[in-house]
């Protein structure tokens, strides 16, 4: 199955589970709903507002056993005058429910794409078929409209929001509609959905093209923003044992131009579901199960039949037709994972663009790095993997790393990328953006092979030693390699700066590539490094953790370094 929904219910999933699939094939009758009528238009106060901790987290519970931690939000300052208007978000996803009371008003038909149609012109609103329900779950998120007397509002309640039913289950999911989904006169491009992790998935083919086209030539030259969940594949269980996901084994998400988004719950820490990764750029609230501790209260499906009301019927915010201000099923409080955190910051960011339109893509993403809120958790490295405290790694190495800071300045880490996103101190920020020069790439191979010491903490080791100097924004790394069973193996980079270097995993040991023997050009990016200077001796270095299987052979590795 090539891409999966990003959202995961605990009422529906007990067993652990951290995705829900979106079938690949369509289906050659697809079921077309009942379209509705457009809502009369109300004002007044938004009455569920006061639960969308995200907006401002009071420690409310957001119906759910327990609250957050007060002051764990998006930092969104008194007053602020951005609304997100004149910015316009396409959703990619399943579809949305577009004449829903809270959506209706920010719909544009002219900038949504409909799969169905041979030409993808045209409205792909509402759901066409009755799963479709997590479009309009994200795109509430972002711009529902507020002050209009009903439910809650967006991030950016003013913004335009469009359409592309990438997801659903009606559309036939081929090359050519993730390659159209990405040629849009969007600003902002959101996309809630990925690829499991327990393997390793390549891009599809014209995929990267098409991501490097948007960015250089679409806005003007400023270049479209592509924002991505990271997946919700923190915890795998296979093949009789608990491993770790990585959100570079979604192949999409190494490419530079996306901002890849993890998420975080109430208290601002890691949610436990959300995948790692070192190309992971920015954090941002994504709920836990709405049960035990909250979710993100967000638009659902019209009525009952439909949506995540349909699905959670033991929920009485999302079922009872006396419930508090949701007596007709349409919001949800149940939403969660990296699929809510992606629009949390597509949302942010439509309120960037509007306070400073020339913005290009790099700048966005400096600026979200620049302002992200510091975190702190884990304060210590991890030295045992808590996938499965029972296995080991030699002695010398970290499974996983606490938060470091590079020569740079800026603190990192795998679970959270720069820190949360921080809408007053990003808004300051997009006042004064930073310089950068023309984008500069610096790209080496190594052919030689080198053996995998088994069960070693000292490793296959190979230097790079760019020839020219910039400041780093990317390092993207390519492995060619084979073991029998690479999820005993680890990599990580080293840089060459500061009086304790940087140091970034690439792949953490006891992945999800267990039981696979071989890569072939797989990559890996990390951020980690952003900002630091590319002189100097880097180093790369790939263990075997665990003895017995034998040992591995890397015969390839590729560094493109790019920066300005």
């Amino acid at each position: 199955m090539k891409y999966l929904i990003l959202i995961f219910l605990s009422l529906l999933f007990s067993c652990g589970s951290k995705e829900s699939g979106k079938a690949e094939s369509g289906s050659s009758t697809p079921e077309v709903l009942i379209y509705g009528n457009p809502p009369t238009t109300g004002t007044g106060t938004d009455p569920l507002a006061d639960h969308m901790w995200h907006l401002k987290n009071t420690g409310q519970t957001t119906f759910a056993n327990s609250g957050g931690t007060a002051g764990k939000d998006l930092n969104i300052p008194v007053g602020m005058v951005q609304t997100g208007s004149g910015i316009t978000v396409l959703i990619s996803d399943d579809s949305v429910e577009h004449f829903h009371d809270d959506l209706y008003a920010n719909w544009s038909l002219g900038s949504s794409l409909n799969f169905l149609n041979s030409d993808y012109a045209g409205n792909p609103a509402p759901g066409l078929r009755s799963d479709d329900s997590h479009g309009t779950a994200v795109a509430g998120i972002i711009g529902a409209v507020k002050n209009n007397g009903t439910g809650g509002y967006g991030i950016a309640p003013s913004v335009t929001l469009a359409g592309a039913n990438t997801l659903s289950q009606a559309v036939t999911q081929v090359n050519s509609v993730f390659i159209a989904q990405a040629n849009t006169n969007a600003h902002i491009v959101n996309m809630s959905w990925g690829t499991s992790q327990d393997s390793y998935v390549p891009i599809i083919s014209g995929y990267k093209d098409q991501i490097e086209s948007a960015t250089t030539t679409l806005r003007s030259g400023r270049g479209t923003i592509f924002i991505k969940s990271a997946g919700n594949d923190y915890e795998i269980y296979k093949d009789g044992k608990y491993r770790v996901g990585n959100s570079n084994f979604d192949g999409d998400n190494t490419l530079p131009q996306i901002i890849s988004v993890a998420a975080l719950d109430a208290d601002f820490l890691s949610a436990y579901y959300s995948s790692p990764g070192s190309n992971i750029w920015i954090s941002a609230p994504g709920g836990i199960n709405g049960t035990s501790e909250p979710a993100i209260l967000t638009t659902d499906r019209l009525g009952c039949n439909y949506g995540y009301a349909k699905s959670t019927a033991s929920n009485t915010f999302n079922r009872d037709a006396n419930a508090v201000n949701n007596d007709d099923c349409k919001y949800t409080s149940l939403f969660n994972g990296t699929s809510s955190a992606a629009p949390m910051v597509s949302g942010a960011v439509a309120l960037m663009l509007q306070r400073n339109p020339n913005l290009t893509w790099r700048q966005v993403k400096s600026i979200l790095a620049k302002s992200a809120t510091t975190l702190t958790s884990p304060s210590s490295n991890i030295n045992t993997p808590d996938v499965n405290s029972t296995e080991t790694m030699p002695s010398g190495l970290a499974w996983e790393y606490a938060w470091q800071t590079n020569n740079a300045g800026l603190r990192f880490h795998n679970w959270y990328g720069f820190g949360a996103v921080n809408i007053s101190s990003m808004l300051t920020m997009a006042d004064s953006p930073p310089a950068l020069g023309n984008l500069v790439t610096y790209t080496e191979t190594k052919n030689n092979a080198l053996g995998i010491p088994d069960f070693s903490s000292v490793g296959a080791t190979y230097t790079f030693m760019p020839s020219n100097t910039f400041n780093i924004e990317e390092i993207e790394f390519e492995f060619t390699m084979t073991h029998p069973n690479l999820e005993e193996i680890m990599i990580e980079v080293i840089s060459p700066h500061g009086g304790t270097p940087m140091k970034s995993i690439l792949m953490n040991a006891y992945s999800g590539l267990r039981g696979v023997n071989s890569m072939s050009a797989q990559r890996f990016v990390t951020n980690a490094f952003y900002g630091e200077s590319s002189s100097g001796t880097w180093t790369v270095k790939i263990y075997d953790v665990k003895a017995g299987n034998g040992s591995g052979t890397v015969s390839r590795v590729k560094m493109n370094m790019r920066g300005n």
